[in-house]
């Protein structure tokens, strides 16, 4: 497994697991999260760790079990990826199961998560790469 590939794996164990202060060290103090594709309330353009940890922190406080669960994890050397994953979780309040399946471009440097961008398809993550015609699907 590649480098990249190691490193949002471990970035993602963290998340899953709220390891906020080990997830974001695996982050560039200068990264952007852009979720503002994202049909969720809370989406946005997030830079920098405490900006990343504050959209985190505040998710998790209307969920419970929130969680990505990896369906497909792309390697496109020599600093990008693509996460297709399922978001599950169940309300706080509610009590309703939530779920969606999306997919981000990860941009690397430096050993570390230098951008996170949701997509809502692997489709989408694909075009944005200007990969869709390389044998990917």
């Amino acid at each position: 497994m590649s480098e990249n590939l190691d490193t949002i794996r471990r970035f993602l164990t963290f998340v899953n697991a709220q390891e906020l202060d080990a997830a974001l060290a695996l982050v560039a103090p200068d990264a952007e999260l852009d979720w503002s594709r994202s049909e969720a309330p809370d989406g946005g353009i997030f830079a920098g760790g405490d900006t990343w940890r504050n959209w985190m922190t505040s998710r998790w406080e209307g969920l419970d079990g929130a969680r990505f669960e990896l369906a497909e994890l792309i390697d496109f050397p020599p600093d990008r990826a693509i996460i297709v994953a399922h978001m599950r979780a169940t309300g706080r309040s509610s009590g309703v199961e939530i779920g969606a399946l999306g997919a981000s471009v990860v941009t690397l440097r430096n050993g570390k998560i230098a951008g996170i961008t949701l997509y809502q398809s692997k489709a989408d993550a694909l075009d944005a790469l200007g990969s869709a015609g390389r044998g990917v699907e």
